[in-house]
This record gives C-alpha cells, sequence and structure tokens, in this order.
C-alpha cells in the first residue's frame, strides 16, 4: 500500500568501482521503513486535519487556528523529512 512513498523515498547513488578506473555503478538505496510509516501516517494526519478544518468551517463558519497550526506542523515535518533523507549520504 506504501509502495509508492517507498519509491518516492528511493535514493540512487552513483559509486566508483575502482579507485582509478572509470567504471561506476549505480546503487539503489532503499529508505528506512521507520521513515515510510512515519511520512505516511503523517499524510494521514495532514488529510484528516484538512478534512476536519473544511467541516469545522461549514458548520461553524469560521476558521480554526489550532486545526491550521497542527496542519502546519505536519507540513513541515513531511518537507524536512523529504529533505534529510535527500541529504544523508
Amino acid at each position: 500500500m506504501l509502495d509508492w512513498l517507498r519509491k518516492a523515498l528511493t535514493r540512487t547513488e552513483i559509486r566508483r568501482v575502482r579507485r582509478r578506473g572509470k567504471k561506476v555503478e549505480k546503487a539503489v538505496v532503499p529508505p528506512n521503513e521507520g521513515l515510510v510509516y512515519g511520512v505516511g501516517l503523517s499524510i494521514l494526519f495532514f488529510v484528516t486535519f484538512s478534512v476536519l478544518q473544511v467541516i469545522h468551517i461549514l458548520v461553524f463558519q469560521e476558521w480554526n487556528d489550532t486545526i491550521f497550526n497542527a496542519m502546519t506542523f505536519i507540513s513541515g515535518s513531511l518537507i524536512s523529512a523529504f529533505f534529510v533523507n535527500g541529504m544523508n549520504k
């Protein structure tokens, strides 16, 4: 179910085979399973809070700052997870 996310978080590294040689190989580095499940849960929470914010607007006709702050926190966590995963080499 999380294959699309696992594929998005997979890195491809180019490594030299020999010290002075020009031969290189591609190495596929799969992501940590904890990262995959953490990002998947964050996406689920973000969608849930978005739906909750829409319901709150429809029922009470006003914006809820607490829900928006939670959505901002989760989106920041998601963005940092993608950047940190891309920087670890």
